[in-house]
């Protein structure tokens, strides 16, 4: 189920980046965070990745992306990859984005849920805070739900 689950991902990610090289509205942002977990023994912890915002017209985007997260002293680590589905409210002089979709977690645990992001825009920099909530019960030690904030900047992709 989970490798059926990852194959799916991988093959929406491809496909989504064939149709947006094609229009060259391809973006990247490199991100750096705070992340703090539900579970005492993982408290609190960085995260550092970047993902990708492949337009599909002016206010709607699939961004995808790829975050190494560490809780405690460095010895609970994972790769977050969330799949958003991104609408975007321009306003006066910034953007505010509206993220939602589910996200994969790989590390010494597998899990699978649901993650949000609210972030606002302001000359390509982008301060959002998020959430994640793992959907898989079960035998896992990885932390059921976790909050974060992190601070990006977006590049166009020529």
């Amino acid at each position: 189920m989970k490798v059926n689950l990852i194959i799916i991902i991988i093959i929406s990610l491809f496909m989504a980046t064939a149709m947006s090289a094609q229009k060259g509205n391809i973006e990247l942002e490199p991100r750096v965070g705070y992340i703090h977990s539900d579970i005492p023994e993982y408290q609190s912890g960085f995260q550092v990745g970047a993902r990708s915002s492949f337009g599909l017209s002016e206010r709607f985007s699939i961004t995808p992306g790829l975050s190494f997260a560490s809780f405690g002293k460095m010895d609970k680590v994972y790769f977050l990859v969330p799949v958003y589905a991104s609408y975007q409210i321009p306003l006066q002089e910034c953007r505010l984005h509206l993220n939602a979709g589910p996200y994969g977690q790989f590390g010494s645990d597998q899990d699978f849920g649901v993650s949000a992001e609210v972030s606002a825009e302001y000359k390509r920099w982008q301060l959002g805070a998020h959430y994640y909530q793992n959907l898989i019960g079960g035998e896992s030690y990885a932390p059921d739900r976790f909050v974060g904030l992190s601070v990006g900047y977006r590049f166009r992709v020529r």
